[in-house]
């Protein structure tokens, strides 16, 4: 487990096995990751729930799916966070990341504050399901179609009225479904007199009473819009008569009157009876369906509108969802917070140990990238020695940066035995023995100086060490042998390897 914990948080374990001390430290970072990731997981989970009414096999496998998104998404951002220059620089590095977190911290937080409100929501659902089964019903009665049922209702129940009193006069002649009909042909009679008078004014003055021009005449155009205003007006006279004797016998009193109406209720009232069952069906068809709707929503946008309002006149609800709010939205962002607290703090060894390695690694693919194959070993140098004679071989050395020379050999510190008083006389002649000199790190630019003088063999120099021995002045140095050197660096005087 812990093993994973170091991997969440993006650490090398290289690095950190170099530096023990900082695994807590880590195993913390990848602890929250894991933390974030397994909330993001339920949250998806109780989404699916939710929104599709999922099976729970498949609201865990979603979960699951979202939970290691999350997580590697985390884990992004955390390893993506490097230490810079100044806490400011820090922060601004920060901002973009912490935006991320935070959108996916609210996103994360609303499916879990919904199941925690889960019944207060289901209480609000069925109030809301409840009015807006009321005001649906209400736009079905307010509609055309409520409105003509209504109307059908009226006279459906007048002419019951009339056959059950044997052709007694309606109370309310207006109900008539004779009547009715009779007036609105009257209407549709009328508008179509008017429009044809219009016409016809316009033919014969030029223009009508609406400042519509035509072209004055009493050519063909004017006779049609005429004789076109005279069948209008017929039909309006014959509508008005049939309306009035219509009327007359609704309120007569007579037997006669009496038997019309009996005989004319019985012949209406089959016809608005069929038609009154064709809309109501209709209409108890829409609302059923709405119905069975309305039982059945519950997605997330209705539970959240639910919630606003479950929580509009509670103090107590209100402030219970902003904590609950803020203490998820704040676990989600909760590695950008722990690793920002690291990166504005001290410098940790494995920060430390993690920039060494990558300088090496960089420096090593340059080698690679430049056609070298990493830093030459002992045997290497043997090889380029003996295919040199001995003045190429100082002049090699002496030609050489400081800094490749310390490159060149093994960068642990090695105590070179001082040389015998013998070989030294062999070269330099007789003198004083000198005392052996300390040891030294060849990596040292400024001791391989000290050892190896950068003069050509031919100028005899003295070298720093020997000075120290014999004096500033030096002994007398006799010209150099060419076997003095051997055939490669182990062979050297001064007992270099």
């Amino acid at each position: 487990m812990k093993t994973d914990l170091i991997w969440l948080s993006g650490v090398s374990r290289e690095d950190l096995e170099r530096s023990p001390g900082d695994r807590a430290r880590y195993e913390g970072v990848g602890g929250a990751i894991l933390i974030t990731a397994s909330m993001a997981a339920l949250s998806m989970a109780a989404a699916l729930r939710i929104v599709f009414d999922a099976p729970w096999p498949l609201a865990v496998v979603g979960g699951f799916a979202w939970g290691w998104a999350v997580m590697t998404l985390d884990r992004w951002l955390v390893t993506s966070m490097r230490r810079s220059s100044g806490v400011l620089r820090n922060l601004f590095l920060m901002v973009p990341r912490l935006f991320l977190a935070l959108l996916f911290g609210v996103i994360i937080s609303t499916p879990l504050i919904l199941a925690i409100f889960d019944d207060e929501i289901g209480r609000e659902l069925d109030t809301m399901r409840v009015t807006a089964s009321d005001q649906y019903q209400q736009r079905l009665k307010e509609g055309d179609t409520g409105k003509e049922i209504a109307r059908l209702e009226q006279q459906r129940d007048a002419l019951k009225q009339v056959i059950a009193s044997k052709g007694d006069a309606p109370k309310d002649v207006e109900d008539d479904p004779r009547l009715v009909g009779l007036r609105a042909d009257l209407d549709a009679a009328l508008e179509v007199r008017t429009n044809a008078e219009l016409d016809m004014r316009c033919e014969q003055q030029g223009t009508d009473r609406q400042g519509r021009k035509c072209e004055k005449g009493d050519g063909p155009l004017a006779a049609a819009a005429e004789d076109r205003y005279d069948q209008a007006a017929k039909r309006v006279r014959q509508i008005e008569r049939d309306i009035a004797d219509r009327t007359d016998v609704l309120t007569a009193d007579d037997a006669d009157s009496r038997a019309t109406r009996m005989k004319h209720a019985q012949e209406d009232l089959p016809g608005i009876e069929d038609r009154l069952d064709v809309l109501t069906a209709g209409q108890k068809d829409l609302l059923e369906r709405f119905q069975g709707n309305n039982q059945q929503e519950g997605g997330l946008l209705l539970r959240l509108e639910a919630l606003d309002k479950a929580t509009a006149g509670n103090g107590s609800l209100q402030a219970a969802r902003l904590l609950l709010f803020l203490f998820i939205t704040t676990i989600e962002c909760l590695p950008i917070l722990v690793k920002l607290l690291m990166t504005i703090g001290p410098r940790t060894n494995v920060e430390v140990i993690g920039e060494m390695r990558e300088r090496e690694e960089l420096r090593k693919a340059e080698r690679d990238i430049s056609g070298g194959s990493g830093r030459p070993g002992h045997d290497d140098l043997a090889d380029v020695w003996e295919d040199a004679g001995p003045v190429q071989q100082r002049n090699r050395r002496a030609a050489s940066p400081q800094a490749n020379l310390a490159a060149i050999w093994d960068p642990e510190p090695v105590h070179r035995p001082a040389p015998a008083h013998d070989e030294l006389e062999s070269v330099w002649g007789k003198g004083p023995a000198p005392a052996p000199p300390e040891p030294r790190t060849p990596r040292s630019a400024e001791r391989l100086d000290r050892i190896w003088d950068p003069a050509p063999v031919g100028d005899a120099a003295v070298p720093d060490d020997l000075a120290d021995v014999w004096g500033p002045a030096g002994p007398s140095i006799p010209a150099p042998r060419d076997d003095m050197w051997g055939d490669g660096p182990e062979d050297r005087p001064l007992g270099r390897d």
